[in-house]
Order: structure tokens, then sequence, then C-alpha cells
């Protein structure tokens, strides 16, 4: 079944417009709620890397299970469901992240992909490998929707691997601090993407802008969606969707995003631990309005600006990497 998509990422940008955006003090940590509440793992959990999340565990306390299946969420008077268009347009932005995982997709074909039925219609304009960051990234453009998308793939390779470990902050031009290897990673492409997206809206000038990606491929998105606004695109003409995505800034950085005006949404998954990393205790903050998957597969969204301890940040530090490599089941199945 083909996705209609019966707005314009403008319609939903006009519609996010009204809804109030959160901006929380400096200070504010949205997950130190959720761990007081969970209380410390068990003894000899394995938690990832150096961080005290852990990476793959199935049991955890009657909180996170509360949160899960949305018993909590009845009292959150922040928290609301999603509407069928809202869904929608979130499931077309996976789909699009998903495939970018797929060789033969990001060879300019949709022949090989078993998830990629809801987006065949779109074209393919142009993929993009780089040599030394190995950002892998498309540029489509469907136009039912009106609508170009520059998507960008996760992590596949050593050296996406090692962009993801150089988590040091450093300065973002249009204000912030940034995780250095997602900035690295997405400069190493953004003048060549960028030309083919301007040369596309040269050819269609009444269409929308999007970017999508799922874990780095959100980090990157994100980051894309901001240059080319800061190239000349409208905010009213851009929006952003990740799935699984880092954190990319710091709060400064992540207020800059809230004052461009941009629609971004911020898809996370069940207890996926990737979304809760760099730490804030590092300084680093998301933005954007939060989509959570709960336990049914059914879904919840936060307050729009700062994150909140409303969805994911409710789940610490109980989480798992089975739910990173599970969205919506668009990841895998192809070649």
């Amino acid at each position: 079944m083909k996705l209609a998509l019966p707005l314009t990422i403008l319609s939903y940008a006009l519609a996010a417009a009204a809804i109030p955006v959160n901006k929380k003090r400096q200070d504010a940590d949205p997950e130190a709620d959720a761990i007081e509440t969970n209380g410390p793992l068990p003894s000899g959990t394995e938690t990832y890397g150096d961080t005290e999340l852990a990476y793959n565990t199935t049991d955890y306390p009657d909180s996170v299970e509360a949160a899960l299946n949305g018993t909590r969420a009845v009292a959150l008077a922040a928290v609301r469901e999603p509407t069928a268009q809202e869904e929608e347009m979130i499931t077309y932005y996976m789909t699009l992240a998903g495939a970018a995982y797929c060789s033969s997709v990001m060879s300019g074909t949709w022949a090989l992909c078993l998830r990629c039925g809801d987006v065949r219609h779109t074209e393919i304009i142009e993929t993009f490998d780089t040599l030394i960051h190995d950002t892998n990234a498309m540029v489509v453009r469907d136009d039912e929707s009106k609508t170009i998308v520059a998507v960008f793939r996760g992590s596949a390779s050593l050296q996406n691997w090692a962009a993801n470990l150089d988590a040091t902050l450093t300065n973002y031009p249009a204000g912030g601090r940034v995780h250095n290897g997602f900035y690295e990673s997405y400069e190493d492409v953004a003048d060549e993407l960028t030309a083919v997206v301007f040369d596309q809206l040269e050819q269609y000038p009444d269409y929308s802008v999007a970017t999508a990606g799922h874990s780095l491929g959100g980090a990157t998105s994100l980051l894309c969606g901001l240059d080319l606004h800061q190239r000349g695109i409208p905010a009213d003409k851009i929006s952003i969707h990740t799935a699984g995505a880092p954190r990319v800034g710091n709060t400064a950085f992540a207020n800059y995003i809230i004052d461009t005006g941009i629609y971004y949404t911020r898809l996370t998954n069940k207890r996926d631990l990737i979304p809760h990393v760099p730490s804030t205790t590092m300084g680093f903050m998301h933005a954007g309005e939060e989509y959570w998957i709960r336990s049914d597969d059914t879904m919840q969204v936060c307050e729009n600006g700062l994150e909140t301890p409303d969805c994911a940040n409710s789940t610490p530090l109980f989480t798992n990497m089975a739910d990173h490599l599970d969205y919506m089941g668009l990841l895998g199945l192809c070649l």
C-alpha cells in the first residue's frame, strides 16, 4: 500500500507552530527523575560502554513497565496520542531511513528492498558515499507530496563507529556546541549533497524539503536540515525527522534548533539506549517533538522543545540495544 501523505510538510509545520515549545532551564536533567524512581541496575548487569545504561537487559521494574504500557501517560497532561496523519508521516520517513541501509537502494534502485514498497513511488535523484567518514546518503523526490528528501544511513562501518566515538563537543557556527564526529561526518558530504537539493528546488520551486535518518543517520540528518536553513531555505519549507538518534549537541545548540522554528520530529522506540547517549552529564541535550513507541507499538507524543522526562527518558537505566535495531519493522530485509 502506498502512503498517501495528504498533508504537505508546510502543513505539518504550520500545525506544529501552534504547539507550545518547552524551553527548560539550562541545568535541567530530563533523565534524573527516572533514574531515581527506577533505581539502580541489578548487580552484574552488562552496561553500554562506559555508561551506566543497560546494554540488553530484559528485566526492569514496575515503574518502567508503567511507562512502556501507557499507564503512566494517563496522568501526564503534557503527553498526547498522535493523529493518524502524524503516524502516517512518521512511518513514511522511517521507511526512507530504513531504506538507506540497503546497498541496492544506495546504488539507485528500490528493487531489492523488501520494506520499501511504501516509498517506491519516490525518485532516487542521487546517492552519496564519502571516502573519509563513509557518510552514506541519498536525495529523493516525492512528486505526490511535493517534497525533496535528504536521507542518511546509520552506522554500518568502522569509519561510522569511529565518528560515533568522537564525542568531543566542538563549536557549532550558528550557536552552541556539537558532537565532533557527527559534525565531521555531515561536513564530509555537505557541499555535494546540498548542491543537489538546491538544484532540485530550482527545478521544483514549490516543493518542500525534508531530512531523515536512523541512528547516526538521524544525527547527520539533523545537521543537514539546519545547514539547508542556514544556506537560505526558509524554516517553514524544511522538516527534520530522526529515529533512534543520539544526542547531537549541548543545550545551547538544542535551543538554537528550537529558535529556528523548523519542524523537527524525533522517533524513539521503547527502551532503545542510543537516544540516551551521549549523556546529559556530558552536556548533551535533545530538542524536537518526541514520538515514543510503547511496548504495544502504539505511540505517545511528548511536549515539543527540549527533551522531557515523559517519553523515552522514563526508562533509564533499564535500556537495551535490541530496541535500537527494530524500528517499526522497517530496518533490514534488503540487499
